[in-house]
Protein backbone atom coordinates (compact mmCIF):
# COMPACT_ATOMS: atom_id res chain seq x y z
CA UNK A 1 0.00 0.00 0.00
CA UNK A 2 1.10 3.08 -1.50
CA UNK A 3 1.91 5.98 1.46
CA UNK A 4 2.11 10.13 0.67
CA UNK A 5 3.63 11.61 3.02
CA UNK A 6 1.71 14.96 3.69
CA UNK A 7 1.64 18.13 5.72
CA UNK A 8 -1.28 18.67 7.70
CA UNK A 9 -1.87 21.85 9.66
CA UNK A 10 -3.26 22.55 12.78
CA UNK A 11 -6.83 21.67 13.73
CA UNK A 12 -9.09 22.79 15.87
CA UNK A 13 -12.02 19.79 16.49
CA UNK A 14 -15.26 19.35 18.44
CA UNK A 15 -17.12 16.13 18.82
CA UNK A 16 -17.75 13.07 21.33
CA UNK A 17 -15.34 10.49 22.64
CA UNK A 18 -15.52 7.15 23.85
CA UNK A 19 -12.82 4.61 25.22
CA UNK A 20 -12.56 1.64 22.90
CA UNK A 21 -11.14 -0.86 21.14
CA UNK A 22 -9.88 -1.70 17.12
CA UNK A 23 -12.90 -1.97 15.10
CA UNK A 24 -15.29 -2.10 18.10
CA UNK A 25 -18.81 -1.69 17.52
CA UNK A 26 -18.94 1.09 19.72
CA UNK A 27 -17.30 3.86 17.22
CA UNK A 28 -20.44 3.21 15.05
CA UNK A 29 -22.65 3.83 17.41
CA UNK A 30 -20.72 7.11 18.53
CA UNK A 31 -21.16 8.25 15.50
CA UNK A 32 -25.11 7.67 14.68
CA UNK A 33 -25.44 9.85 17.89
CA UNK A 34 -22.76 12.03 16.77
CA UNK A 35 -23.80 12.91 13.09
CA UNK A 36 -27.30 14.51 13.42
CA UNK A 37 -26.34 16.80 16.40
CA UNK A 38 -22.76 18.07 14.39
CA UNK A 39 -24.88 20.65 12.22
CA UNK A 40 -25.95 22.74 15.14
CA UNK A 41 -21.89 23.10 15.79
CA UNK A 42 -20.98 27.06 15.52
CA UNK A 43 -17.85 27.67 13.66
CA UNK A 44 -17.77 24.72 11.91
CA UNK A 45 -14.77 25.03 8.78
CA UNK A 46 -15.80 25.94 5.25
CA UNK A 47 -14.57 22.16 4.30
CA UNK A 48 -16.46 20.55 6.81
CA UNK A 49 -14.65 17.81 6.68
CA UNK A 50 -14.92 15.13 9.61
CA UNK A 51 -12.51 13.24 12.04
CA UNK A 52 -11.99 10.12 13.46
CA UNK A 53 -9.68 10.57 15.97
CA UNK A 54 -7.34 7.63 18.12
CA UNK A 55 -5.51 8.63 20.87
CA UNK A 56 -3.31 5.93 22.37
CA UNK A 57 -2.10 7.18 25.88
CA UNK A 58 -0.41 3.59 26.80
CA UNK A 59 1.49 3.42 24.01
CA UNK A 60 4.94 3.61 25.75
CA UNK A 61 3.89 0.62 27.64
CA UNK A 62 3.22 -1.33 24.04
CA UNK A 63 -0.29 -1.07 24.58
CA UNK A 64 -2.21 0.12 21.56
CA UNK A 65 -5.68 -2.23 22.18
CA UNK A 66 -7.21 0.46 24.22
CA UNK A 67 -7.55 3.92 22.90
CA UNK A 68 -9.70 6.98 22.96
CA UNK A 69 -11.67 7.55 20.24
CA UNK A 70 -13.41 10.92 18.68
CA UNK A 71 -16.13 11.42 16.36
CA UNK A 72 -15.43 15.82 15.45
CA UNK A 73 -15.53 17.70 12.98
CA UNK A 74 -13.83 20.85 12.65
CA UNK A 75 -13.69 24.39 13.38
CA UNK A 76 -12.71 27.11 12.91
CA UNK A 77 -12.61 28.61 16.43
CA UNK A 78 -13.85 27.26 19.60
CA UNK A 79 -16.96 28.53 21.16
CA UNK A 80 -18.81 28.43 24.28
CA UNK A 81 -21.33 26.59 22.67
CA UNK A 82 -18.39 23.93 21.88
CA UNK A 83 -18.38 22.95 26.21
CA UNK A 84 -20.89 20.43 25.68
CA UNK A 85 -18.77 18.51 23.34
CA UNK A 86 -14.72 17.49 23.95
CA UNK A 87 -12.43 20.09 22.12
CA UNK A 88 -9.33 19.08 20.60
CA UNK A 89 -6.28 20.82 19.37
CA UNK A 90 -3.95 19.25 17.34
CA UNK A 91 -0.79 20.87 16.19
CA UNK A 92 0.88 21.00 12.54
CA UNK A 93 2.73 18.19 11.80
CA UNK A 94 3.32 15.58 9.04
CA UNK A 95 2.12 12.43 8.24
CA UNK A 96 1.48 9.58 6.35
CA UNK A 97 -1.76 9.27 4.57
CA UNK A 98 -3.10 6.13 3.19
CA UNK A 99 -6.38 5.98 1.52
CA UNK A 100 -9.16 3.04 2.29
CA UNK A 101 -10.99 2.49 -0.57
CA UNK A 102 -14.74 0.39 -0.14
CA UNK A 103 -16.82 -0.61 2.52
CA UNK A 104 -15.43 0.36 6.40
CA UNK A 105 -16.20 -3.17 7.04
CA UNK A 106 -12.71 -4.17 5.13
CA UNK A 107 -10.80 -1.71 6.84
CA UNK A 108 -8.89 -3.81 9.49
CA UNK A 109 -7.85 -5.60 5.90
CA UNK A 110 -7.09 -1.69 5.17
CA UNK A 111 -5.53 -1.24 8.30
CA UNK A 112 -3.17 -4.88 7.98
CA UNK A 113 -1.71 -3.46 4.64
CA UNK A 114 -0.85 -0.52 5.89
CA UNK A 115 1.39 -2.07 8.89
CA UNK A 116 3.05 -4.21 6.25
CA UNK A 117 3.99 -1.33 4.23
CA UNK A 118 5.64 0.74 7.09
CA UNK A 119 8.01 -2.28 7.54
CA UNK A 120 9.36 -1.53 4.51
CA UNK A 121 9.21 1.95 4.10
CA UNK A 122 11.33 2.98 6.55
CA UNK A 123 8.65 5.18 8.29
CA UNK A 124 8.56 5.63 12.21
CA UNK A 125 5.25 6.39 13.44
CA UNK A 126 3.84 7.83 16.59
CA UNK A 127 1.84 4.96 17.26
CA UNK A 128 -0.30 7.78 20.05
CA UNK A 129 -2.24 9.42 17.24
CA UNK A 130 -4.21 8.31 14.19
CA UNK A 131 -6.54 10.36 12.00
CA UNK A 132 -9.76 9.21 9.92
CA UNK A 133 -10.51 12.33 7.58
CA UNK A 134 -13.99 11.97 5.91
CA UNK A 135 -14.44 14.60 3.44
CA UNK A 136 -16.26 14.26 0.35
CA UNK A 137 -14.95 11.29 -1.26
CA UNK A 138 -16.81 9.67 1.80
CA UNK A 139 -20.29 7.75 1.76
CA UNK A 140 -20.86 5.19 3.93
CA UNK A 141 -23.41 3.25 0.83
CA UNK A 142 -20.78 3.72 -2.09
CA UNK A 143 -18.53 1.08 -2.92
CA UNK A 144 -16.03 3.56 -4.36
CA UNK A 145 -15.98 5.82 -0.58
CA UNK A 146 -12.89 6.63 0.44
CA UNK A 147 -11.22 7.82 4.14
CA UNK A 148 -8.16 9.06 4.16
CA UNK A 149 -5.74 7.01 7.30
CA UNK A 150 -3.18 9.66 8.52
CA UNK A 151 -0.31 8.62 10.90
CA UNK A 152 1.77 10.39 12.42
CA UNK A 153 5.65 10.80 11.56
CA UNK A 154 8.26 10.74 14.09
CA UNK A 155 12.00 11.33 13.37
CA UNK A 156 14.04 7.95 14.09
CA UNK A 157 15.32 9.81 17.25
CA UNK A 158 11.53 9.62 18.96
CA UNK A 159 10.93 13.33 17.85
CA UNK A 160 7.93 15.10 16.28
CA UNK A 161 8.88 15.86 12.04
Amino acid sequence: MQAKIVDVPALKLVGSKISTGAFSPKIPQLWDRFVPRMMSIPNRSASGDTYGVCVCHDVDKGDVEEFEYMASVEVEDFAPQHEAYVQMEIPARRYALFTHRGDLAKLPETMAAISQSLDSLDLDVDNSLMLELYDERFNPTHPDSEVDLLLPLKKKTGKQV
